[in-house]
């Protein structure tokens, strides 16, 4: 019934438009929106634009015009799948308000300049298996038709990409860990840009013999597999129909709770290396992007790290898996392989944020941006 009402208003709204002899357009100046920092900082965003007022008549009354910031969030696997409520959720961040009482236009084009900011906590856009995170600014005006007598509301939307640039470290990580008897060092940048090809080093100290009495036995190292994995932890809330009556804030009984693991790229490192009793060293080197994810309106996205209010946290790592194999020195040089019954896998993560591309003028000051009434004297006021 109330989706009903709602294609009833929306055909009487979009009725109501045409009979007025209006067309409503908005446009933000820039349709990417980037945050520079971390989410911790909470730098704010400005996002300006104009709203284009076209009549085709000798006069139009409009009683009000309102621009809004809107965040649109799908949750793929929500709480009750039949409900569109429990699926798609809209917050309105803000609103600006162009006009506020009744005014009259004449032919022609009429221009509104409007300002709202974005709060440095929310998401950037994303799309992924559990969740789309869109943005969009959307002017609403309301018409008054003086011949005809009626009213309608008209509307139009823009959409907004927000995305999430970090600020690259002067150094790599380098960190060492211990894996059986012996030792990795890895040398890596943390923070990578999506499409470009980034580095990564690996050494692995350890092998050869394992010191036990009798005969030679060596460690092997057979194969190497990497992976650019991408975690997406989920929390789908119920929607006010749906929710239990007794349940608080963040009880299990009152949402979806999700996770999911994509596989952004991979690939594979095989070879034989047998070192030497005197050298028990193997070094590797590979390099890795990730794989362009095109989503449904065919725009490529990558999801950047991500933790914001509402239970929602996506992460990256990259993941080695190494294969060793203890085998009888003997059988090394006789050239037979190992049995599998002293094989191992060990796995090793490494974490990575995935950062949109910097312009090499940004500026990770920490400063927040100027407000609208320090730019300038305010917005006009339409009379």
């Amino acid at each position: 019934m109330f989706q009903l009402l709602e294609r009833v208003s929306s055909l009487f709204d979009k009725d109501a438009s045409q009979l007025s002899g209006v067309n409503l357009v908005v446009r933000s100046e820039y349709p990417d929106i980037t945050f520079f920092g971390g989410v911790e900082e909470e730098i704010d965003e400005i996002i300006s634009g104009e709203v284009t007022l076209e009549v085709d008549e000798d006069e139009v009354f409009i009683t009000s015009l309102d621009v809004k910031l809107n965040l649109h969030i799908s949750y793929k696997r929500p709480f009750k799948p039949h409900c569109h409520r429990c699926r798609y959720r809209t917050s309105q961040l803000q609103s600006c308000q162009l006009l506020n009482k009744q005014a009259s236009f004449a032919r022609g084009k009429h221009l509104f300049p409007f300002v709202v900011s974005l709060n440095g906590r929310n998401p950037t856009s994303t799309e992924n298996s559990l969740i789309a995170v869109k943005y969009e600014i959307t002017a609403e005006a309301k018409i008054a038709h003086e011949k005809s007598g009626t009213l309608g509301t008209m509307v139009a939307d823009s959409p907004i990409i927000v995305k999430r640039a970090l600020s690259l470290p002067e150094t790599p990580q380098h960190p060492i860990r211990t894996v059986d008897s012996g030792r990795t060092s890895a040398q890596y940048h943390s923070i990578i840009h999506p499409v470009e090809t980034n580095r990564f080093t690996f050494e692995f100290d350890g092998l050869g013999d394992t010191g036990e009495t009798g005969a030679s036995r060596t460690w092997e190292l057979r194969k190497v597999t990497w992976l650019l994995m991408e975690e997406t932890n989920l929390r789908a809330p119920a929607c006010d129909k749906h929710r239990p009556s007794t349940a608080a804030e963040g009880d299990w009984n009152a949402e979806m709770r999700t996770r999911d693991t994509q596989i952004l790229s991979d690939g594979v490192l095989q070879n034989d290396w047998t070192p030497g009793r005197t050298n028990s060293n193997v070094k590797m080197e590979f390099e890795y992007t990730t794989d362009s994810q095109v989503s449904k309106s065919g725009e490529l996205w990558h999801a950047s790290n991500s933790r914001w209010p509402g239970g929602a946290r996506i992460s990256h790592y990259l993941v080695l898996w190494l294969y060793l194999s203890l085998g009888d020195e003997r059988e090394s040089k006789a050239g037979q392989k190992s049995t599998g019954i002293n094989d191992r896998f060990r796995r090793l993560s490494y974490d990575i944020e995935i950062s949109d591309h910097v312009d090499k003028d940004a500026h990770f000051g920490g400063e927040a941006p100027p407000l609208y009434g320090t730019v300038c004297h305010g917005p006009p006021v339409y009379t």
